[in-house]
């Protein structure tokens, strides 16, 4: 049975290095087959003319001439020459005597181009708070570092129109076009006591020089001891005189002092100081034989908290 069984591989063995052995010959037979083919189109070529083989291989001759005596090229060859200029021309073969510097740009540089921006203008409308003031005033009303909120501030408010340039959806610029105030603004006045003439209510000035004690240098005469009301009429009124009636300005008697006499108020002590002032009314309780003195501020607030107080009047 053994000897049956290598009998049987040794045929397929044998079969198979036949199979082998004749692959091998056909491959041998064909390959030698195309060479033969190849040998004699080259032959057939070589004896070919220029200008057949040009027809031959499709082209068209870019003149008339002799087919055995032809020397030019073909279209197919000149666009082939053509395709192989540019291909040196960007791939930097150029030529050892091509001078590129004679050329406005050098043929390596490529223009980048890009769209442009896309940009648009909107107008629109916001509204602004508009932030109010805070003023202190040092006074003599109240005593040192005592202070005292006499008018109440509050933000105003304003409407205001807007160009926006919008470039590539940015905002680059905003160029206002209209303001409009909706609301005006309150400032917030603080009082701050103090001394002296720095804390004087009326914010009038002469060219008086005053001494150490806070009194004028020179005066024409005083009135000691007078009584002085505070008061407050609003921003429009006027005194018999025709002065607007603010701080700084004062009503009197004008038989004792005329109008528009200029005059300097104080407290005997120093500590009030009402400062400069100029005679511009006069009030209803001065009418008498008495020189009292109607002292005018810029809030009610203020006049409240003078009240009634002893002055002397120094007249320059």
């Amino acid at each position: 049975m053994q000897n049956i069984r290598r009998e049987a591989q040794s045929q397929d063995r044998k079969i198979k290095r036949a199979v082998a052995c004749m692959l091998s010959v056909a491959m041998a037979a064909i390959i030698f087959w195309g060479i033969a083919l190849e040998n004699k189109a080259e032959n057939e070529m070589q004896d070919m003319t220029i200008a057949d083989s040009i027809r031959a291989a499709g082209d068209t001759l870019s003149a008339s001439a002799d087919p055995t005596k032809f020397t030019g090229t073909s279209a197919h060859q000149e666009s082939k020459g053509y395709v192989q200029e540019l291909s040196d021309l960007f791939s930097g073969e150029d030529d050892e005597n091509e001078d590129w510097e004679d050329y406005e740009q050098p043929p390596k540089s490529l223009r980048v181009v890009t769209s442009a921006p896309e940009s648009r203008t909107k107008v629109v409308e916001r509204e602004e708070v508009i932030e109010h003031e805070v003023q202190e005033r040092k006074t003599s009303l109240l005593k040192e570092g005592v202070t005292k909120v006499i008018q109440e501030g509050s933000d105003g408010k304003r409407k205001v129109t807007i160009e926006k340039l919008i470039v590539d959806g940015e905002v680059r610029r905003e160029t206002v076009l209209e303001e409009e105030i909706l609301k005006q603004p309150v400032t917030e006045i603080i009082l701050v006591g103090a001394s002296g003439q720095e804390a004087a209510i009326s914010p009038l000035q002469f060219d008086v020089e005053l001494d150490e004690n806070g009194i004028p240098v020179e005066y024409s005469s005083v009135l000691t001891n007078q009584v002085s009301t505070g008061y407050n009429l609003g921003s429009k009124a006027m005194g018999a005189s025709g002065q607007g009636l603010s701080a700084g300005y004062v009503a009197v008697h004008p038989g004792e002092i005329p109008y528009g006499t200029k005059l300097y108020i104080t407290s005997a002590d120093n500590s009030f100081v009402y400062g400069f002032a100029i005679a511009a009314d006069t009030g209803l309780g001065l009418l008498g034989n008495q020189i009292d003195v109607d002292l005018y501020y810029d809030t009610y607030l203020e006049s409240c908290l003078h009240g009634k107080r002893n002055v002397n009047i120094y007249i320059l």
